[in-house]
């Protein structure tokens, strides 16, 4: 015997299974446009520097350089291969690690001009009222010394010149600054130096050991 309450609960089944299969591809489809937008928008920034020819303090180092290449070829799956130049950038087109788009700053080429003006390059592509899913990896990797002046700490480029300490070292609160105007929403800085905790302090009016404030007074 026909019953048509029984049709009426058939076409609705099926209609809430044809709602769930739409939202299932509307789920998948979210993911995998996220997903391109990450292959579109990883960007990795590393200065690496091993040699302080103008200090007369800072011994040249032996691991800074071999750290940004690992970290280099781990986030782009391509090992550099440095020339004269001192800056090396992953080619185009081709991703594999990470998936990340690598541009590498090696000794002589790793000055306050080029860190200032990577990130300045990357305010005016991603700014702030227009955020971009994406990740960024900034890696410093060399010396770093306290600012007595800041009450924060610096990064030594490779030009570094204690008669000229401000002009050949880039302050990591500056950095912080930089950072907090670049539209790209996942950011890590990986500080490979002494006094990188720094970072989170700067103000003269904050003259206690980074170490002790940060580790008391946060997470």
């Amino acid at each position: 015997m026909y019953n048509p309450s029984l049709r009426t609960k058939n076409i609705a089944a099926s209609s809430r299974g044809l709602s769930a299969s739409k939202a299932v591809r509307t789920e998948q489809e979210t993911i995998a446009n996220v997903m391109q937008q990450y292959e579109d928008h990883s960007i990795c920034l590393i200065f690496a520097c091993n040699k302080y020819p103008q200090s007369s303090k800072l011994k040249n180092l032996s691991c800074a350089v071999n750290d940004g290449m690992l970290v280099a070829e781990t986030l782009c799956g391509v090992k550099p291969v440095l020339n004269g130049t001192g800056i090396w950038e992953s080619p185009i087109g081709k991703t594999g690690g990470q998936g990340f788009k690598v541009k590498m700053y090696v000794d002589e080429a790793v000055t306050k001009q080029a860190i200032e003006q990577s990130l300045v390059d990357l305010m005016d592509k991603y700014p702030t009222n227009n955020p971009q899913t994406g990740r960024l990896y900034i890696c410093m990797a060399g010396h770093g010394l306290p600012d007595e002046d800041s009450g924060s700490s610096v990064f030594c480029c490779s030009d570094y010149d204690e008669k000229n300490r401000y002009g050949t070292s880039y302050p990591l609160d500056e950095l912080k600054k930089k950072l907090q105007r670049i539209g790209i929403l996942h950011q890590l800085a990986h500080f490979d130096c002494c006094n990188a905790g720094g970072i989170f302090t700067a103000g003269r009016s904050r003259g206690g050991a980074y170490r002790v404030l940060t580790m008391a007074t946060h997470p």
